[in-house]
């Protein structure tokens, strides 16, 4: 985080929660603003601008900001086909992702359970 006033400008980390205080302020205007490379990749930063606040004797001043989060993910869903002893692709399968897990529409034994973001397996639950 970065605030900036009239004759200074000044640094911080966001805690674990994502808060951040800047304390000590005298009465005034300034700017605050998160600073682009601090953070991991595959967040949507452009529209994250700065943020003006003004401080008044004897009242906390707040702001907040929002990042959008920039995930994906994509596949192929195949079987093992006993006969050619390999995996081959299985055409028209629809996955869906709802909450903790999901269920191919056409094929409600396949279930998608979705993880942190990381590795994400796609099971069989049954029939082929």
């Amino acid at each position: 985080m970065e605030l900036k006033g009239e004759k200074f400008t000044r640094r911080l980390q966001t805690g674990v929660t994502g808060k951040f205080a800047f304390t000590g302020l005298a009465p005034g205007s300034y700017s605050v603003a998160t600073l682009p490379d601090s953070y991991p990749v595959g967040y949507a930063l452009q529209d994250l601008a700065a943020q003006n606040i003004t401080v008044e004797s004897g009242k906390p001043s707040s702001t907040q900001f929002t990042v959008k989060a920039l995930r994906s993910i994509s596949g192929r869903v195949v079987v093992y086909d006993k006969a050619t002893l390999q995996t081959v692709p299985i055409a028209g399968v629809v996955v869906r992702f709802e909450g903790a897990f999901s269920r191919s529409q056409d094929q409600p034994h396949r279930c998608v359970y979705l993880r942190k973001p990381g590795r994400w397996d796609i099971h069989d639950r049954g029939g082929t």
